[in-house]
């Protein structure tokens, strides 16, 4: 028997955080345990929590944190403390539709070399109310239909990669991105399942506030050119740090994904290989803010030629690097 835990980080969620706890008790499949990490609440979140004591046998373990952690820190520490063998993540503010937990752990389950899995969810005002958008039609949209979603609130993740893949690294902002950054270095790994199976909800309040989570068509071409003037001192320094981490991690629990993960000698290998090709493609784009015209110039058009763009936000960082001092 699988056993199913849902955690979720709370913080100031009074208003949907009942909602959301009544459509995870509804479901067809229901979680084991429900583990809540509320980072220093001051309305009436955890008083509703408490509510919900009552209403389920499922347990429903609080824990509220002493000081405040911050969204990425809280989430983990909350990922942490489950103990199911599949955990879905959850927004406080959210809704699921009845079959989510059944439709991600059946998939999970069959595709067992699977790490994790994400599906589409329905973006909705504060009422609930469907914009008639998607979250991946919005990331299509804007990043181009080969970008891959990485949100943690449509996520689950085996218990078993989540304890290797945690903690995630420092130059990571968020959770759910070094979740999927991470498990997608190796093929397989990560399961998109193209079908909506909850609302999320878009209000004043939300943690995230980004274009691919709006309830309107973004322009694609506004957000490309703000991508390519920000960060022109050093455009792929956080990038370098990361890929370098996620070397250093592999190589670290390299063992642990042979036995623990079924991974072989030649997967994580290959693995490791495209990290580096990765972490030189970077340092070269790097070496082009030092140069002028036409070298620079010259020497992008080089990396373009030898396919180093193909995988990096192609054409937009290659102009940007071509036309940018």
């Amino acid at each position: 028997m699988i056993r199913i835990s849902v955690a979720i980080a709370t913080f100031n969620g009074e208003n949907y955080i009942a909602e959301q706890l009544n459509s995870i008790l509804n479901q067809t499949m229901l979680p084991a345990e429900i583990i809540i990490g509320d980072d220093g609440s001051n309305d009436n979140t955890i008083d509703v929590i408490k509510k919900f004591y009552q209403t389920t046998d499922i347990p429903i373990l609080l824990t509220r944190n002493l000081s405040r952690l911050g969204f990425k820190a809280n989430f983990e520490a909350t990922l942490q403390r489950c103990t199911g063998d599949i955990i879905f993540l959850a927004d406080q503010d959210d809704y699921w539709y009845s079959n989510k937990i059944e439709t991600l752990t059946n998939l999970l389950s069959e595709n067992e070399s699977s790490w994790l899995a994400i599906h589409d969810g329905d973006l909705a005002d504060g009422t609930l109310v469907k914009s008639g958008i998607t979250k991946f039609d919005q990331i299509r949209h804007i990043y181009g239909r080969r970008s891959k979603p990485k949100t943690g609130a449509l996520t689950a993740i085996k218990k078993n990669a989540l304890s290797l893949i945690l903690p995630s690294s420092v130059h990571y902002t968020s959770h759910d991105q070094w979740l999927h950054d991470f498990a997608g270095q190796i093929p397989g790994k990560v399961l998109i399942i193209e079908r909506s199976l909850q609302l999320i909800r878009r209000h004043q309040s939300n943690t995230s506030s980004t274009p691919i989570s709006s309830l309107r068509k973004e322009s694609r071409l506004k957000f490309l050119l703000n991508h390519m003037v920000v960060r022109t001192k050093n455009p792929a320094l956080d990038s370098l740090s990361l890929n370098e981490f996620i070397v250093r991690r592999l190589l670290t629990i390299n063992q642990q994904l042979k036995e623990e993960l079924y991974l072989s000698t030649s997967q994580i290998q290959i693995t490791v290989t495209n990290c580096k090709k990765k972490i030189n493609f970077i340092r070269m784009r790097k070496k082009l803010q030092s140069l002028y015209f036409p070298l620079r110039q010259i020497k992008a058009f080089s990396l373009l030629l030898r396919g180093g763009y193909s995988q990096d936000m192609f054409p937009w960082n290659f102009i940007k690097d071509f036309l940018l001092s």
